[in-house]
Formats: structure tokens, sequence, C-alpha cells
């Protein structure tokens, strides 16, 4: 038979543990964020070989519980980033300008929406 004899509390500990959850909650939830904004970015893209809509990838740094999800898409050509290009517009060497489309700010503003909403809908449940 195993027993223990403890004095004074485990409430360090447990704060310790809450900050804990609530910290790697916020980490699941920007992952799970930054997936779905990945996928959809993926869609959005134009497509004419594939590479620049499969190149898309996030970064996610977190102070405390404040995050930062650094969405990037690394398909480089020259130096210069292709989806960019894509959205933006460029020209050519011969001097024709390509239209851009508009596919990633709709992308980043419809997502951002529905956290801010989320975020709103949870702050007037307390």
């Amino acid at each position: 038979m195993i027993s223990f004899k403890q004095k004074g509390t485990f409430s360090k500990f447990e704060k310790y543990l809450d900050k804990i959850k609530k910290t790697s909650d916020v980490g699941r939830q920007a992952i799970s964020i930054a997936d779905k904004i990945v996928d959809e970015l993926a869609q959005a893209t134009p497509k004419d070989t594939g590479l620049t809509a499969s190149s898309w990838a996030y970064e996610i740094s977190q102070m405390g519980n404040k995050v930062s999800i650094t969405f990037l898409n690394k398909n480089l050509q020259n130096g210069l980033n292709v989806a960019l290009l894509l959205e933006y517009g460029h020209g050519t060497p011969s001097g024709v300008w390509v239209e851009g489309k508009e596919y990633i700010d709709p992308v980043i503003q419809k997502n951002y929406l529905n956290i801010i909403n989320n975020a709103w809908k949870e702050m007037i449940k307390s």
C-alpha cells in the first residue's frame, strides 16, 4: 500500500496547468484556423501548374495568450513571389501588363471577420 502526506496546496501547480491548458487551446485553435485558411487559399489560387496553389504555408507565433498567424507562399520565380504577382498583376519581359486576380485578400478578409464575430459571441456569453 502506498500513502503520502502533503503540506500546503497545489495552487501554483494548478495555475501552471491552467495556463498551459489555455495556451494550448489557443494554439490548437490557431492551427485549426490556419489550416482552414491555407486550404481556402489553395482552392482560390489561379492554377496553371498548381505549384503556387500547393505552396501555401503558415507560421504561428505565440507570446502568452497572443497569437499571430503569418501566411506564406513559397513559390518564388527569379526571387519574386508568384502568389503576389497573380494577386496584384505584373509586367512581362515583352512589356505586356498581366492583370491581377484578387484572390488572397477576399479569403483573408472573410476569415478575419469570422474570427472577430466568433470572438464577439464568446465575449457576450459571459
